[in-house]
């Protein structure tokens, strides 16, 4: 019976299997191991609670069982118990210390989730050095090492042993999707086409066959015999939603990847039951808004969302906050990392809890009790764990997905992403399964109004210089053993015309690269400065400089600043180049705050549209933004050539009306985002669900009234589209109730089959507005047909037609008649000759720059008409591009 449940669960029928082992305990209820195989199955179907009551019992029966430890570790991951996780690996290892899987497991467990502890990704590699020297075969072990070594930055030692990984076991794709985000943060780009294609291929039609596959394998070893190394996985869904915004795919191809993962996700926790969606009580008119993350600490989003939470209105919104990472620990952590935690608890007044070590659901129901009408997920698919599975069951009536992850999650459960008209126009809606939350201004909150309110009240002139920065000032001190020798501003570089970008190198593509190349070939004494994220990937990219005919001393690379001046450093840049796909974030709010132009290209992800956003909001306009890449090296070539004192006037002026702007306005930014959540609530109050749009309205309309008029603009010129709603003034269109839109097979770029949204409400109004189209083309039809002879001839016209002509020319001067002889001698009389050659116009750049044109930097302009189609390659080959796709925001 034992092995006929074996033979059920390998093809695939689980669920007769576990009937079927139920039968054998009941014959056989002493055998440690059939509990274990129970186990097993139980955990397959993603039972994980009644998995780790079986293996207590395989346990009670043979105490040195360590596949029973380390399957109940399992277990414990799957429902986010990870201390109790590593208390059963460690039991397992101990039991028998000779086997690779039991140091394996430790060592995953370390590095997927604890990291952000540099202690602890050092002790994983350790565990995973151990694993792969017991078996040199474990393709899982050198896999799992290569992750650690990615933790701590040796992206070098990570490629290797994700190299070794994938020559063991060649099948794995997760394999594959790894080693080319490595090879990425080291600016490796081997294959980087073929692979980018091979992603749009794959995707283009939603989740490829291949990664279909589930594992049907039930491990049935006896104790002292020896493992076996047959492994049947369910094939990971791979790439991460996050990595994929770092190519130039599709929109729908997006949306498939972050849709597959979400249902991956759903999957996980179809065992669960969700909560209720019921309005809930107000106390004194008084919003609960929580925030779930892992970085509500010292980590850039933390930082960030410090000042976010101070400048809430504290009669108007109650916060809560739900941290995702274990609190810092005095005398552990540094005194830097205390501080900020000590920061975020003061300003979480409603209350700060650390639900690092729960169960996912356990954590789900701490929020749920602490009834928030909004919540709020700072993360997305970045680094948390399990956080989207938690949102899944649904513990506050609103959630919305902002901040940190730039794209769409692919869960409907989020019932809005918090977004802007310039990064998301609503012509895209359809690729996204939220709705969307329209800011006023640019959605992407920046605490530097807070944070580097130093900068303000100190004279730009007096801000770190360029000979400061080679001198070694303002450079954070090196520290430990494994520190890296600091890298000053060079000496040689202090006079020359310097373009810079300051994002990760994974961001850096092969395209964007040459662009760069191009610009430093163009422009006389230029040099490009980058941030020195690891030597490797420096080295690779002075190997492609010197590939174009670059000399390596026209690339700077200084190691980081210290917190306090890396914003006023970075303003001796002379011209910010933005990274596409993956556009600049935080760090274009850097950069704009010090009054440093962006030159970006913006394509149609929500990721690469940040910059844009961001250059808006502050108050430049569209001066610096590109349509194409020949736009944006024209763009780049014309401000540099203008020189150094043209630009640093400009700066000036930038600098002053950013700070000033909308973009750094803290208060104005949360006065607007509590009034839109309160809206969102409320409608979902009176109407039982959310399911419409929303657009928030600037509180703050006195510094920026032309923000306001454009919008008006853009709702007038898509009033035939996006039929407003009679009872809510920020209801935009209407989807069904919790369910996403259909997705779609379609690309945007350079495709025919984009069609805008549905122009009807009902049905009534289009039959409507067919039966008026009808009448209007019977009357066209009417006017063309030929109309009958006159009554009489022109000779013939009736005294009554002679007066009434005569009345109707009455008062009026008779032209004379204009024949060629007269046309030949005015001619003659101007000296006006026919030119021998064609006469060649000196047609002047797209953008000018003249002293007089500073003045027009504060002043906003109605958006300029939209570029031309652009001839990007798109997946429907051999088709012509549609005329009316256009890209929006421009």
């Amino acid at each position: 019976m034992f092995n006929l449940a074996t033979l059920f669960a390998e093809t695939g029928n689980v669920v007769k299997a576990t009937e079927m082992m139920h039968k054998v305990l009941q014959l056989q209820p002493e055998d440690p191991d059939n509990y274990k195989t129970l186990a097993i199955l139980l955990f397959k179907q993603d039972k994980n609670q009644e998995a780790i009551a079986e293996y207590m019992k395989c346990i009670h029966r043979e105490p040195l069982h360590a596949d029973c430890y380390c399957g109940m570790g399992n277990a414990f991951v799957r429902i986010g118990k990870y201390d109790e996780a590593q208390e059963a690996y460690t039991a397992a290892a101990n039991i028998n210390p000779n086997e690779a899987g039991y140091s394996n497991n430790i060592g995953n467990l370390l590095v997927r989730h604890h990291r952000f502890n540099h202690t602890a990704q050092q002790l994983a590699i350790k565990y995973l050095k151990n694993s792969v020297s017991l078996d040199g075969t474990y393709a899982d072990g050198y896999f799992n090492l290569g992750e650690a070594y990615s933790a701590v930055s040796q992206y070098d030692f990570a490629v290797n042993a994700i190299k070794l990984a994938m020559k063991l076991d060649p099948n794995r794709q997760d394999y594959k999707c790894t080693l080319h985000l490595d090879m990425r943060k080291l600016c490796d780009w081997t294959d980087f086409e073929e692979y980018k294609d091979d992603l749009e291929r794959m995707w283009q039609y939603g989740i490829p066959d291949i990664m279909k596959k589930k594992g049907t394998y039930v491990p049935t070893r006896k104790p002292g015999q020896p493992k076996s190394r047959r492994r049947e996985y369910d094939v990971t869904i791979c790439p991460n939603p996050l990595e994929s915004l770092s190519y130039e795919l599709s929109l729908n191809v997006l949306r498939h990847i972050a849709e597959a993962h979400g249902q991956e996700a759903r999957t996980f926790v179809r065992n669960f039951q969700r909560f209720p969606l019921n309005p809930l009580p107000m106390t004194d008119g008084v919003l609960r808004v929580g925030y779930v993350s892992i970085e509500l600490r010292d980590r850039p989003v933390g930082k960030d969302m410090v000042y976010a939470f101070r400048a809430h209105d504290p009669s108007k919104v109650s916060l809560i906050c739900f941290s995702l990472n274990p609190n810092p620990r005095e005398g552990v952590d540094s005194e830097e990392t205390l501080s900020w935690h000590r920061k975020m608890k003061a300003e979480c007044k409603g209350g700060y809890l650390d639900l690092s070590s729960t169960a996912f659901y356990e954590t789900a129901s701490a929020i749920n009790r602490e009834q928030p009408h909004v919540l709020i997920n700072l993360d997305g698919w970045t680094s948390a764990p399990l956080i989207n599975e938690i949102f899944i069951l649904s513990p506050a009536p609103i959630q919305l997905s902002f901040k940190g992850f730039p794209g769409t999650t692919g869960i409907a459960e989020h019932h809005g992403i918090v977004a802007d008209r310039k990064v998301i126009p609503p012509e895209f809606s359809e690729f996204y399964v939220e709705r969307l939350v329209y800011m006023p201004h640019s959605y992407h909150y920046n605490g530097h109004d807070s944070l580097y309110a130093h900068l303000a009240e100190l004279d730009p002139s007096s801000w770190p210089s360029r000979a400061e920065l080679a001198g070694g000032s303002y450079f954070m001190k090196s520290s430990g053993s494994n520190s890296r020798k600091p890298e000053f501003f060079p000496a040689d570089a202090i006079d020359s015309f310097i373009l810079c970008n300051f994002n990760q190198f994974y961001k850096i593509t092969p395209k964007v690269w040459q662009l760069w190349m191009h610009l430093l070939g163009q422009v006389p004494d230029s040099k490009l400065w980058l941030l020195s994220w690891n030597e490797a990937g420096k080295q690779s990219l002075l190997r492609y400089a010197k590939q174009s005919g670059i000399p390596s001393d026209k690339l700077i690379f200084t190691t980081f600043f210290e917190e306090k001046w890396h914003v006023a450093s970075k303003a001796n840049c002379d011209l910010f180049v933005d990274t596409r796909p993956y556009a600049a974030h935080g760090t274009a709010a850097d950069a704009l705050f010090a009054g440093l132009p962006i030159i970006s290209a913006p394509g149609e992800s929500m990721a690469s549209r940040v910059s844009l956003s961001l250059s808006l909001a502050s108050g430049i306009g569209d001066l610096f933004i590109a349509r194409n890449d020949q736009d944006y090296v024209r763009l780049a070539q014309h401000f540099a050539l203008k020189g150094r004192k043209t630009l640093r006037s400009l700066k000036q002026a930038m600098q002053r009306s950013a700070i000033k702007s909308a973009a750094f306005d803290s208060a104005r930014w949360a006065s607007n985002f509590i009034s839109g959540l309160r809206m969102m609530y409320d409608a979902f109050v009176m109407e039982g669900a959310v399911h419409n749009h929303h657009i928030l309205h600037d509180a703050g309309t006195d510094h920026n009234a032309a923000a306001k008029r454009d919008t008006l603009q853009e709702d007038a010129a898509r009033s035939s589209v996006h039929q407003p709603s009679q009872s809510s003034s920020f209801q935009v269109r209407s989807k069904s109730k919790f369910e996403p839109p259909k997705s779609s097979q379609k690309s945007v770029r350079g495709s025919s089959k984009y069609s805008a949204p549905p122009a009807f409400p009902d049905e009534r109004a289009e039959e409507k507005f067919k039966a008026k189209q009808a009448d209007n083309d019977d009357d066209d039809d009417k006017k063309k047909k030929k109309k009958a002879p006159p009554r009489f001839s022109h000779e013939e016209k009736t005294d009554r037609e002679k007066v009434k002509s005569a009345k109707s020319n009455k008062g009026r001067r008779k032209l004379p008649s204009w024949t060629s002889e007269d046309k030949d001698e005015a001619k003659s009389r101007s000296g006006w000759k026919v030119p021998s050659e064609k006469v060649r116009l000196d047609i002047p750049p797209r953008l000018t720059l003249d002293d007089k044109d500073l003045e027009d930097v504060h002043r906003d302009s109605p958006p300029p008409p939209p570029p031309p189609p652009r001839s990007q390659p798109s997946p429907n080959k051999g088709k012509k591009a549609s005329p009316n796709v256009k890209i929006p925001g421009w």
